[in-house]
C-alpha cells in the first residue's frame, strides 16, 4: 500500500491494488500516523469485499460471454439459448471452480437426451 501527499492537498492519500482492482482515495487527515490507520482500515474493507479470482459463478461467466462477444454474432439467438441451458443444467449459482468432469458429462448426456 502506498501512502502519499498530493500536490495542492493537505491530506494523506492511499493507493493499493487487490486482485487487479485499484483502490485510492483521501484519508481526510493531515496526520501521517492517523492516515496509516485509516488506510489500513480501507485495505481491510476492500480485501473483504473484493471477490477472489476464480470464484465466478456460471451465470456471471455466461452473461459476460454473451455481452462481450456473442451478442453481436449472427448466431446470437442460438448462443443465448445454449447459455440458458448451461445456466439451467449446471446451476447458475454454482461456482466455476466447483464444476467437475462429472458435471460436464452429465450436462452433455442431459442435452443429448433432450434433443
Amino acid at each position: 500500500m502506498r501512502l502519499y501527499q498530493r500536490e495542492g492537498s493537505p491530506f494523506w492519500w492511499y493507493s493499493f491494488t487487490i486482485h487487479g482492482c485499484r483502490f485510492r482515495g483521501s484519508t481526510g487527515t493531515h496526520n501521517k500516523g492517523v492516515a496509516k490507520t485509516i488506510a489500513a482500515g480501507r485495505l481491510t474493507e476492500a480485501a473483504a469485499s473484493t471477490p477472489q479470482p476464480g470464484r465466478w459463478r456460471v451465470r456471471i461467466l455466461t452473461g459476460t460471454y454473451l455481452s462481450a462477444h456473442a451478442a453481436n454474432l449472427p448466431s446470437a439467438t442460438t448462443v443465448t439459448y445454449q447459455l440458458a441451458n448451461l445456466n439451467r443444467i449446471l446451476g447458475e449459482n454454482k461456482f466455476i471452480t466447483d464444476l467437475t468432469g462429472a458435471d460436464i458429462i452429465g450436462y452433455r448426456a442431459r442435452r443429448k437426451g433432450e434433443g
